[in-house]
This record gives C-alpha cells, sequence and structure tokens, in this order.
C-alpha cells in the first residue's frame, strides 16, 4: 500500500514520501513528508482523487508535527455499547450534576458531558443515522444520575412509549402537538416561579440553591422529532426559545433532535440559545452546515458515526455513538422504573 499511496501522490505532482502507517479503531493513518513548496492546501484541492486511489473511503487531511496525515476511514468500526458507556459512568461521574453520553473518539476516549454545562443540546441526523439511539443513551445517562427530573416528548409515538411508568417523569409523556404546548408553557410558568424563589432566597442559579440545602430539581426536556412538533404548532418555537434563553439558572434544559435539519425549522433563535450540537448522517453538506454551522455531516456513514461540537468549540469531535439493542433497553428502563422500590 505505501508503494501503491506513493505512486499516486507522484502521479498527481505532489511531493512527499510516505514514512509510517498506523491503525487506529477508525482510521488507518498515513503520514506523509512533504517538501516545503507543497502547501496543505494544494494536497486538500486533491481530495477527491485520494478519495478515488482509497475506493471510495473518506479521507480527512491533517498535520502531526511538521507532517501530513491522511487518515482514511475503515469499512468496519469499532462495537461501542450503551452498557459499558453506563458502566464508566457509574465510576468516575461524582461532579456531575446532569452527564450525557456522547461516544468514544478515535482514540478510545469515551465523551461524557454535563448537561448543565452545555446548557441545552440539539442533534441531528437522517434516519438510519444512529440520532435516535443517541437520544435513548442520553435519556439512560440522565436517568442514572437521579438528579434531574424528565420530560418526553414524541409526537410520532415511537420512541419514548417505553419509559411510561418511570418515577423520574416530571410530566405525562407528550404524543401530539396539543399536550406539548400545554406542557411547555407549564413548564415556562414554572421556570418563572423557580426565578422567583431564586431572586427571595439570594441565589443567582439552581446550583447556588442547592448548595445552600434548597430542594430545587433540574428537569431536562427530550423532544424526540423538533421539526414535526414546530411544523404542526409553530407557537411552540416561541417557547421553546424561551426556555432556551432562560432555563440554565433555573435548572431546565432542553435536548432536542430532528431528522429535517431545514432553516425554516431550525431557525436562528434555536440555535443560537443552543450552543452544542450533534449531527449523524446528512444527505447534504448544507444539512451539516444547519446544525453544526460546517459541513462534514454528508461524509458520516450512519449507525451512530459523528460529530460533536461543543459549547465554545469551533472544530467538531469526531465519535462514535454506542449501541444498544432494544431488548437491553427495555432492561435498564424497567431498574429505573422500580428505582424507589
Amino acid at each position: 500500500m505505501i508503494t501503491a499511496l506513493q505512486n499516486k501522490l507522484d502521479a498527481l505532482k505532489i511531493s512527499g514520501r510516505v514514512s509510517n502507517i498506523k491503525e487506529t479503531d477508525f482510521f488507518t493513518c498515513f503520514y506523509i513528508d512533504f517538501l516545503p513548496d507543497i502547501t496543505l492546501n494544494k494536497i486538500r484541492a486533491r481530495r477527491d482523487d485520494l478519495e478515488l486511489f482509497f475506493e471510495g473511503r473518506t479521507v480527512e487531511i491533517d498535520t502531526d508535527g511538521g507532517r501530513v496525515v491522511l487518515k482514511v476511514q475503515k469499512d468496519t468500526r469499532p462495537a461501542v455499547h450503551t452498557t459499558n458507556f453506563l458502566s464508566t459512568m457509574a465510576g468516575g461521574l461524582d461532579g456531575f450534576e446532569i452527564p450525557l453520553m456522547i461516544g468514544e473518539k478515535e482514540d478510545g476516549q469515551k465523551l461524557f458531558y454535563d448537561l448543565v454545562n452545555m446548557p441545552h443540546l440539539l442533534a441531528g441526523g437522517s434516519t438510519g443515522s444512529g440520532k435516535s439511539v443517541f437520544m435513548h443513551n442520553c435519556i439512560l445517562s440522565t436517568l442514572a444520575s437521579s438528579k434531574s427530573g424528565i420530560i418526553l416528548i414524541d409526537i410520532k409515538r415511537v420512541e419514548f412509549s417505553l419509559y411510561e411508568g418511570i418515577p423520574h417523569l416530571a410530566a405525562n409523556i407528550c404524543y401530539n402537538s396539543r399536550q406539548a404546548a400545554k406542557t411547555l408553557r407549564a413548564l415556562y410558568k414554572v421556570m418563572m416561579s423557580r426565578y422567583e424563589t431564586l431572586q427571595n432566597s439570594g441565589a443567582r442559579n439552581i446550583q447556588e440553591y442547592r448548595n445552600r440545602g434548597g430542594k430545587m430539581q433540574y428537569i431536562t426536556v427530550f423532544i424526540d422529532e423538533l421539526a414535526d412538533l414546530i411544523l404542526s404548532n409553530r407557537s411552540i418555537e416561541d417557547t421553546l426559545v424561551r426556555i432556551a434563553q432562560l432555563g440554565r439558572a433555573a435548572g431546565i434544559h432542553l435536548v432536542l433532535a430532528t431528522q429535517r435539519p431545514d432553516a425554516s425549522i431550525l431557525s436562528g433563535l434555536i440555535r443560537t440559545n443552543i450552543p452544542s450540537r450533534v449531527c449523524f448522517a446528512v444527505q447534504k453538506a448544507t444539512d451539516s452546515r444547519i446544525i453544526l454551522d460546517t459541513s462534514g455531516g454528508e461524509k458520516l456513514r450512519g449507525a451512530g458515526d459523528g460529530l460533536f461540537m461543543p459549547i465554545g468549540s469551533k472544530t467538531p469531535v469526531k465519535f462514535q455513538a454506542p449501541y444498544i439493542n432494544t431488548e437491553d433497553l427495555e432492561k435498564l428502563i424497567e431498574v429505573a422504573r422500580h428505582v424507589n422500590d
């Protein structure tokens, strides 16, 4: 392979020597020493030719210690399981208020983030991209922390009915836009009441209030298909924006998902107030830009292959979201259902 790649570089008139190959779980990495007159932009301009050479596999072009690295995506990916993530979380995330499992990085590092610091999350991806499993992972990790009540909105009646009867529910599961609008309006009133409570106590936010012994539980709202919800009732968008703007201090957080990353659905106000994003495989680069503000999602392969852009970051992190089958999911939900027994 080294000789063949060397010949290809010569044919493309890119002067460089393949100096090393390294295998990771996600990539085969080719390290190349280039002559000083070769620019990174010139190499990136030949990305399509390099991907054709590698039989259509995605090629990422990066740098490492003065060398250029061609990271060729593998056809197979490591098995990443939700149960392993939950075990890791139980052993080392005591400082997290609302831990969310994101996935596994290329180097094997497991990604957990505290939703309190995000403070909201938007996930987008096409059918089969792994978005729904990701939402279940977020719910399961929230349940495992036992610090947040949850509100579930699923107007397609596909994903969240499994959670009926768990004690963590802060409201009945919403299966239509009327129920959702009513629940979100009630949540907005709760949020404003909490602000009054915080003001009267002299606390700036829920963390200070809880540290002083106050009894105020976090609330996390999970919406499985944001596009359908907003299209069915446009007033819901205004309520969500207000909750996104003010919810953090009051301990109210949003995790939203959509398979239709359209600018008419994901308005500028929603995206501005939900700064942490996850993108799974999408059809077009424009879809990726709506979710992440950058392209890249169109090159993902589906089944949990994702890009994560945490708040404050300018570059997305590539990860593999953990997988859980229906049987194991039901077992974990059953454990949560009897947590107070």
